[in-house]
């Protein structure tokens, strides 16, 4: 087999591992937020749309 094939085969498997942890890492920090942050998350995913990026928030940030 061809080893740049092999090469992006195991870069491929370890992006899949880091967006699997990252997604669980937010999935643990959004129930973890009280009722009050609910909401405002709420607002901010659904009025800024692609421009919110919960992983850059200060709140996941300072948690993980």
């Amino acid at each position: 087999m061809d080893k740049s094939l092999v090469d992006k085969s195991n870069e491929s498997k370890t992006l899949d591992k880091e967006s699997n942890l990252i997604d669980s890492k937010v999935q643990k920090y959004i129930e973890s937020l009280n009722p009050l942050e609910k909401i405002a998350y709420e607002i901010a995913k659904t009025r800024l749309k692609t421009s919110f990026d919960i992983e850059k928030s200060i709140g996941f940030k300072s948690k993980n």
